[in-house]
């Protein structure tokens, strides 16, 4: 049986396992793609303290490579289930189950489907949840990015280096990012359509466009070759259900301990209800999870 099993290898995650190595436990991280997750996806990153400039992957790297250079052990596994057992959980993966004493529910959240005509059609035809992954292929062609937050602003600012035309469309009449971004926004020539609704992504073979409504009931077209959705995420918690009562979002509410009502089980990151999604306060969470475990695990000796 495992002390601790780290579910997901983000920030929260990685951080968590790094706190848990420093305590004296050899904790297990699963992971199912690889190291990062949605941080991994981030073009720049200027908000990390002591780190004014970084890209996601190479902080992804960095932090699983500090992880493993304190003993922290990873496996790739899909799991399928978590239930509690006597003395711990069980977790059921696709190579069998494992066991373990406490575990951290660090499983992030995953992008937010817009749900409309010619979405699922043209996915991975022009439609693209991950600027970064994909952006590379529409040099030079016209872009539609869907969504108001940081995120989205952010694509925009990373199709605007890579991409030719780059048209940032939300519903509000106001982007809900930064002001810092607005502003890199305009200086880099991207253009803002607010107020208005996404109605269909058309195209023949592949994505060729978007159609809107506006609140007046106008349709308007902006032709684009790639369409980039960013529009919030929900929560990863499945396997929680069961366990815990989820939000809306899927979210978990937890203390600043990380504790659930669960005693031995613990969430951080942006499976974690709260009031800010950052790679810093996912390590924070983190820290004070892995703290928390360890503490569990001498009083239950």
């Amino acid at each position: 049986m495992e002390k601790l099993i780290i579910l997901g290898a983000g920030p929260a995650g990685l951080t968590a396992g790094i706190y848990a190595a420093r305590s004296g436990i050899s904790p297990l991280i699963i992971e199912r793609l690889y190291a990062g997750g949605q941080m991994a996806n981030t073009p720049e990153i200027e908000n990390y303290p002591g780190i004014p400039h970084a890209d996601g992957v190479t902080l992804s790297e960095q932090m699983r490579a500090h992880a493993e250079g304190l003993g922290v052990r990873f496996r790739t596994l899909d799991a399928s289930a978590l239930t509690r057992t006597d003395g711990g959980f069980t977790l059921t993966t696709d190579e069998g189950e494992l066991t373990a004493r406490t575990v951290i529910a660090a499983t992030g959240a995953s992008k937010r489907k817009l749900g409309v005509p010619g979405e699922a059609k043209y996915a991975g035809r022009g439609v693209s949840y991950c600027a970064t992954c994909d952006g590379s292929f529409f040099k030079g062609q016209a872009c539609v990015v869907i969504g108001g937050g940081d995120a989205a602003a952010e694509d925009a600012l990373y199709l605007a280096g890579v991409a030719g035309k780059v048209t940032l469309a939300y519903h509000e009449s106001a982007l809900r990012c930064e002001r810092a971004l607005i502003e890199q926004l305009k200086d880099a020539g991207v253009r803002m359509l607010l107020g208005v609704r996404v109605t269909e992504i058309y195209g023949s073979q592949a994505a060729e466009g978007v159609r809107f409504t506006d609140a007046d009931g106008n349709t308007r077209t902006v032709e684009a070759r790639g369409v980039f959705i960013a529009v919030g995420s929900a929560a990863n918690s499945e396997l929680l259900r069961g366990l815990l009562e989820t939000d809306a979002a899927g979210r978990v509410k937890a203390g600043e301990d990380c504790a659930t009502d669960v005693p031995g089980l613990y969430v951080a990151g942006d499976v974690s209800e709260k009031p800010l999604y950052q790679i810093v306060t996912a390590c924070a969470d983190g820290a004070n999870a892995a703290r928390q475990a360890a503490a569990f695990l001498r009083r239950t000796v």
